[in-house]
């Protein structure tokens, strides 16, 4: 969906001899000239676009970093977002998350693209439909058996039952098929940091 984008109309004027930069402006946006000596004065309309996202829309904010988000709402000047991607450290976040007093813009298309791709790279992507952000090839079994990693690297198994935490444990790729399957992920993947924090 489309961002909202409020436009109000300014009146500006340009005199011509003292300009020091170049500024286009579309003839028709030229409300009167005048000429006084060697100088030509125009008073034109100049459009201020506000960006307004909707539920779902990239959107870009800056604190001490740059960051690309998928925008989820606003409650009390605080925002939110699904995830989101700091420019600077490469480093995404793909839980609820709030931003507040920074300003928000719209992304690039690049800027984007650079969203998704680092959304792939962990096996992730974006479901504009269902407004979420869901796992590659991974298959969601309600109310049938699956093994998540724990604390200590317990792997147990549990029904999903469509729970706050089995939602979570999804989102997160945190959801195996078999025992197996969990236990050959904790020992490529989490086992290591176990032993470096040794």
């Amino acid at each position: 969906m489309d961002a909202e984008l409020l436009i109000n109309k300014w009146t500006k004027q340009i005199k011509i001899k003292e300009m020091k930069t170049t500024k286009k402006v579309a003839w028709n946006n030229v409300t009167n000239v005048e000429i006084s000596g060697n100088a030509v004065l125009l008073t034109y309309e100049e459009e201020d676009v506000v960006f307004t996202p909707k539920d779902g829309d990239f959107v870009k904010f800056s604190g001490v970093n740059s960051f690309i988000a998928i925008y989820k709402c606003k409650d009390n000047n605080v925002h939110t977002s699904y995830a989101y991607y700091c420019i600077n450290t490469g480093v995404l976040s793909i839980h609820d998350s709030w931003f507040s007093g920074f300003g928000i813009s719209k992304p690039s298309e690049g800027e984007i693209v650079t969203f998704h791709a680092a959304l792939h790279n962990i096996d992730k992507r974006w479901n504009a439909t269902e407004g979420r952000v869901e796992n590659i090839g991974l298959e969601r079994t309600r109310n049938k058996p699956y093994w998540r990693i724990e604390a200590e690297g317990v792997i147990r198994q549990t029904v999903d039952c469509g729970t706050m935490g089995d939602n979570q444990a999804f989102e997160l790729g945190n959801y195996f098929h078999s025992q197996f399957e969990a236990k050959e992920f904790f020992e490529k993947e989490i086992e290591p940091i176990y032993k470096k924090r040794k």
